[in-house]
């Protein structure tokens, strides 16, 4: 039986497509600068981060939980992706290494808590 037949809407899926849908005030974009540059982030970077988040999503599942999606979404995100291939050809190796390894380091720092909680 393939995904088709048992996709489902988990809790965390719901909260991460409620966030990618209307933002969220408990998500912060910008982890240096306080809330008025964050502010000033979110409003650059929701529309693009909306448009990957529902652009990588395969055709069923944005069908099956009502992500509007239009022709041109598709011809937007195509375009995104396309710049993000030739930009991440620019930039030398070492820094793309740094920058993922960096945002790891900050993601896993800020949810560290929720991860490691005693079993009840």
């Amino acid at each position: 039986m393939g995904a088709r037949h048992v996709l489902e809407l988990t809790p965390a899926a719901a909260r991460a497509l409620e966030i990618a849908k209307h933002g969220s005030d408990t998500v912060t974009l910008l982890p240096v600068g306080g809330p008025r540059l964050d502010r000033a982030g979110r409003l650059v970077a929701e529309r693009p981060l909306r448009l990957i988040t529902f652009g990588c999503l395969p055709p069923i599942v944005r069908e099956r939980f009502g992500i509007p999606w239009s022709a041109l979404d598709q011809a937007r995100f195509a375009a995104l992706a396309l710049a993000n291939r030739q930009g991440y050809r620019m930039v030398p190796a070492g820094v793309n290494h740094w920058a993922l390894r960096s945002m790891l380091r900050y993601i896993g720092a800020q949810t560290r808590d929720q991860r490691y909680r005693p079993a009840a």
